[in-house]
């Protein structure tokens, strides 16, 4: 099945072989792989390297975000981490080239900020998140722009987090773009939800509880 819009699929994550990830799990199976860190909003520009063990135990009760990228495809199944060998991809998704995967983990206030990248599918273990997102893509000249100005306005050396980007830009830029005919998506994420991105939508993430989970993505984005 084909997605053109932002979906929330729930509680869809049994389906893809990863119910069983957690804190403890991930220490086993990868403690000592690397991954980056961050406290801030563009979690994906690496701020402090470290393992996997030293983020959990660590890290992440000091409101630090690990938001770990790799370009390894998930045919490549027998390189990187060894829980990414537990996905599954279920017959509806067969038709995706998922060629990248970012994992994640982080308490409450962690998240990341508007940004863009292919056609990816969100995959939330446990936790809850605040999703927002608009068509930034060719498509809709209005969102690209509006994104251009949050790359600006929020480069990756910028400390700002994704809940002070919300708390400023929620009643000003996005209401004008709502205003002005713009359409934005928001849901909630729950545990074991999934959410679909289409290619080169915006989307801002906001951690509202504990999280963990992983986002499959589309070609060579980053």
């Amino acid at each position: 099945m084909l997605y053109n819009k932002p979906t929330l699929l729930k509680s869809s994550v049994n389906k893809w072989g990863i119910s069983h990830w957690n804190e403890n799990y991930i220490i086993k199976v990868a403690g000592n792989n690397p991954t980056n860190v961050t406290l801030y909003g563009r979690p994906v520009s690496k701020h402090i390297l470290c393992t996997y063990k030293e983020f959990f135990n660590d890290y992440k009760s000091k409101g630090y975000y690990t938001f770990n990228k790799s370009k390894l495809g998930l045919s490549i199944l027998n390189v990187g981490p060894k829980f990414i060998k537990d996905i599954i991809i279920p017959n509806e998704f067969k038709d995706y080239k998922f060629t990248q995967h970012i994992f994640f983990a982080g308490n409450s206030g962690t998240g990341a900020l508007p940004h863009n990248h292919n056609t990816a599918v969100n995959l939330l273990v446990y936790g809850k998140k605040k999703w927002i997102l608009f068509d930034a893509s060719d498509n809709n000249p209005q969102g690209k722009s509006l994104q251009q100005q949050y790359w600006n306005d929020y480069p990756y050396k910028n400390t700002t987090t994704s809940s002070q980007w919300l708390e400023k830009e929620y009643n000003t830029s996005l209401k004008k773009y709502k205003d002005s005919g713009g359409k934005v998506y928001e849901f909630i994420q729950e545990s074991g939800d999934i959410v679909f991105i289409p290619n080169m939508w915006s989307h801002t993430v906001i951690n509202i509880n504990e999280c963990m989970g992983i986002t499959l993505i589309e070609g060579n984005s980053y």
